[in-house]
C-alpha cells in the first residue's frame, strides 16, 4: 500500500511539473495595410518584433508562450491598438482595453486587421468592369 501511494504521489507530481511548465507555439498576425502608412515596425506589447518578411502589409511573429491567460496590444513605434471595450477579442483591464487569450495549444491565430477584432475588410482589385 504505501509503494502504491508514493507511486501515485510521484506521477501527480510529474504530471503538474509538466502542465506547469507546459509552453506552446503561438503564431500572431495582424494586417497593417489600412494603417495609413508603411509602420517601421510593428509589435506586440512594444517588447516583441513582427515581421512582413514577403512584404504583403501582414506582419506576423511565432512566440513561445506558457498556458494560460494573456492581455496584449499590436503597437508601433509611437502608436498602439485603440480597440472598444466589448469587442470580443478584448478586455478591460485597469491600463486601458486589450485583446485577450488563453492559451491551451499549439495555435496560429487569425490575421486581423489593426484596431479590429476582425480580418480586415477585402479590397477591390483594379481592373476592367464590364
Amino acid at each position: 500500500m504505501k509503494n502504491r501511494i508514493l507511486l501515485f504521489s510521484l506521477l501527480m507530481g510529474l504530471f503538474i511539473t509538466q502542465s506547469i511548465g507546459q509552453s506552446y507555439d503561438v503564431t500572431f498576425s495582424v494586417d497593417m495595410n489600412q494603417y495609413g502608412s508603411v509602420p517601421a515596425g510593428v509589435f506586440i506589447d512594444g517588447t516583441y518584433p513582427l515581421s512582413d518578411s514577403n512584404s504583403d502589409g501582414i506582419w506576423e511573429v511565432t512566440l513561445e508562450l506558457f498556458a494560460g491567460d494573456i492581455d496584449y496590444k499590436y503597437t508601433v513605434v509611437g502608436d498602439e491598438e485603440s480597440l472598444m471595450a466589448g469587442d470580443p477579442c478584448t478586455v478591460s483591464t485597469p491600463n486601458g482595453v486589450n485583446r485577450s487569450l488563453t492559451i491551451t495549444g499549439d495555435a496560429v491565430l487569425p490575421t486581423v486587421c489593426w484596431n479590429s477584432c476582425d480580418a480586415c475588410p477585402a479590397t477591390a482589385v483594379p481592373g476592367d468592369v464590364t
